[in-house]
């Protein structure tokens, strides 16, 4: 089973998908660069920067990571044409009520003029405490900052959701930024299919994308036929797994038999394995770059026969595993009207 050439977005445009050097798998092969926090700012200047030079054409900016400002620098100081990179951004959940500023900050902080696709993170919203957050020149962020981010009440775990706005007004602001050719494509992240379709029933605009957390054990088989049914692009983030650091996990996908077998095979890594399946069900991954040396691992990637690509699949048959939570507002996942 081939590497796809590309991904068509439903808008005509391409995200870049396919093999531009003979040495490097890069982003513009269907793999999406995941940006680490600004909590470590070397190592996010260092690992977009090592990206880039390597053949990554495609940056997932979330503003949640408070990195924008670093990531611009990477792209500035990479030299590459703008044209030439496919740049996405991400609306947090504390700025839904006003999109259009939260959309030119981002603008502003990577040093652009123009995003390629901006997405709504999560189809619920925050409430914000007023205050902006600020990043300071040196790029390091106080804890405060991410108080901001995700607001909790004083006697409370959960965190604070803003009941009065609704993710279809949400999309009405985002669909308002089209006319200003600022933004080629605008879609959505972490939809269930019922969220999804009352969108689409209550929109002029059919998102280009959906980020959605899916795996071998997170198959999600009806969303994403849904999504095929009405052109929209599929992009999964944790494609790959996480790791049981913390010992909560019921089963980690790198540890599987099956993809041990199939990465010892082609001399690849379990991570890559998992990338390549990926790309090659119709996907566009999102994989972490921690630091330098694991954005290598997104380049070189072979491709998996079809009995491989089957074998893998049905891991989904037997195990479901959700391993992003979306602790404090895990209502997100529930479609109770």
């Amino acid at each position: 089973m081939p590497f796809p050439k590309n991904f068509k977005l439903n808008t005509g445009a391409t995200i870049p998908t396919c093999m531009q050097t003979l040495r490097y798998l890069t982003l513009k092969v269907a793999l999406g660069l995941r940006t680490p926090s600004s909590r470590a700012p070397p190592k996010t200047l260092e690992a977009t920067k090592a990206g880039l030079t390597g053949g990554v054409r495609y940056i997932v900016s979330e503003y949640a990571n408070l990195n924008e400002g670093l990531i611009g620098q990477a792209i500035k100081e990479s030299n590459i044409p703008r044209a030439d990179l496919f740049i996405s951004g991400k609306l947090w959940n504390t700025r839904h009520r006003d999109v259009e500023k939260a959309f030119n900050e981002t603008l502003s902080s990577l040093g652009v003029d123009y995003l390629d696709l901006y997405i709504m993170h999560w189809p619920i919203a925050f409430k914000n405490n007023g205050s902006d957050i600020k990043v300071g020149e040196d790029h390091k962020v106080d804890k405060r900052a991410y108080d901001d981010l995700y607001p909790k009440s004083s006697n409370s775990k959960e965190l604070e959701i803003d009941s009065e706005v609704d993710f279809l007004d949400t999309w009405k602001q985002m669909e308002a930024l089209l006319p200003s050719k600022k933004v080629k494509a605008i879609g959505v992240a972490n939809y269930t299919k019922p969220k999804l379709e009352k969108l689409l029933k209550n929109s002029k605009v059919i998102p280009a994308l959906l980020e959605i957390e899916t795996h071998p054990f997170m198959l999600q088989t009806e969303l994403m036929e849904y999504c095929k049914k009405n052109k929209i692009h599929v992009s999964a983030h944790t494609s790959t797994g996480l790791s049981n650091k913390r010992g909560v996990l019921k089963k980690v996908l790198v540890d599987e038999p099956v993809i041990k077998n199939i990465a010892e095979k082609h001399e690849q890594s379990p991570f890559k394995v998992l990338a390549a399946w990926a790309i090659q069900r119709g996907t566009t991954p999102v994989l972490p770059a921690i630091d330098a040396e694991k954005v290598k691992e997104v380049f070189d990637l072979k491709e998996l026969t079809k009995e491989e690509f089957e074998e893998i699949r049905k891991l989904g048959d037997e195990h479901t595993e959700r391993y992003f939570s979306a602790n404090g507002f895990s209502s997100v996942f529930e479609d109770k009207e």
